[in-house]
C-alpha cells in the first residue's frame, strides 16, 4: 500500500507542473529537498523516477517523510499531512498496524460514526484502492477549486472593464452634445450682457428678448433677476467659452454636481 502511495505522488509530480514535495530524512533529522517540482528533478537527474532512485533509494535513506505542496503565487501551500515511508533492501515497506481488538457488534438503534464500521464493509482490495487514490483525488479537487476561483476573478474583471468602457463612451457622447449645445446658446447671451452692462440688466430682457429662443430668453431673465456681482461671475464664465479646454472642464464640473440635465 505504501508503494502505491509513493507511485501516486511520483505520478502527480510528472503530471502537474505546480505539484511539489518536501522530503525529510527522519533518521538524520534533515531536509533532503524543499518545494521540489518535476522540472527541478528532471534537470538534476533526467526524470522524476531517476531522482528518487539517486537521492532516496540509492542514497542509504531508510525512513523518510514526504509532504505534498502546490505552487501558490510566489510561495507554496501544504496539502495534507506528511506521508512516512520506510525502505528495506531497496523496497518500500508497509508499516504493520498494531493488532486491534475484535469490534463489538453495532447497535443498529444508535448512530455510529466510527471508521471501523466503514472499513468493515470493504474488502482488502477496495480499502487499498481508496487509500492509494485518495491523495490524487485531493490534489485534483484542490486544483479544480483553484482554477475555478481564477476563472471567477477573470469574469468579474472583464465585466468591470466592459461596464467602464460603456460608461466612458456614453459620457463622452453626452459631453460632446452638451458642449455643442452650450456653444450654440451662449454667444447671444454674451453679446447681450456686454452691450447692456450690469446696471441696465432689467432693460436687456425687453430689448434683446425679442426673436430669441425660449432657453435664451430664460437666460436673459435669469441674468436680469440677479445681482451685479452674480452677473459678473456669469459673464466671466461665459467669456471662457472660446476655450475648448475650459468648456470641457466646466462640463465635467456641472455633470459632477448634476447641475445640467442632458436631453
Amino acid at each position: 500500500m505504501k508503494q502505491h502511495i509513493l507511485n501516486s505522488i511520483i505520478g502527480n509530480l510528472e503530471d502537474d507542473p505546480i505539484y511539489a514535495v518536501k522530503i525529510d530524512d527522519l533518521d538524520k533529522e534533515k531536509t533532503i529537498c524543499n518545494n521540489l517540482r518535476a522540472r527541478d528533478m528532471e534537470a538534476d537527474s533526467g526524470s522524476v523516477k531517476d531522482w528518487f532512485n539517486t537521492h532516496i533509494f540509492e542514497a542509504g535513506v531508510k525512513n523518510f517523510g514526504i509532504t505534498v505542496r502546490r505552487k501558490n503565487g510566489s510561495g507554496f501551500k501544504t496539502m495534507g499531512d506528511m506521508q512516512i515511508f520506510t525502505l528495506a533492501n531497496g523496497k518500500v515497506q508497509d508499516t504493520s498496524a498494531p493488532a486491534q481488538p475484535a469490534a463489538a457488534p453495532i447497535d443498529q438503534g444508535q448512530p455510529f460514526g466510527g471508521l471501523n464500521g466503514v472499513v468493515q464493509g470493504l474488502n482488502a482490495v477496495d480499502t487499498a484502492f481508496r487509500f492509494m487514490d485518495h491523495p490524487r483525488l485531493i490534489e485534483r479537487n484542490n486544483r479544480l477549486e483553484s482554477e475555478n476561483e481564477m476563472l471567477k476573478e477573470k469574469v468579474a474583471e472583464l465585466k468591470e472593464k466592459l461596464l467602464e468602457s460603456k460608461f466612458t463612451d456614453a459620457k463622452a457622447a453626452g459631453n460632446s452634445q452638451l458642449v455643442q449645445t452650450l456653444l450654440g446658446v451662449l454667444p447671444e447671451a454674451v453679446a447681450a450682457l456686454k452691450s447692456g452692462g450690469g446696471a441696465q440688466a432689467p432693460g436687456l430682457n425687453a430689448a434683446a428678448g425679442e426673436g430669441l429662443s425660449p432657453i435664451k430668453q430664460q437666460i436673459m431673465q435669469l441674468v436680469s433677476g440677479n445681482s451685479d456681482a452674480t452677473c459678473s461671475w456669469i459673464l466671466a464664465v461665459v467669456s471662457g467659452f472660446g476655450n475648448a479646454d475650459f468648456v470641457t472642464e466646466l462640463t465635467d464640473l456641472l455633470n459632477k454636481y448634476e447641475l445640467i440635465k442632458q436631453q
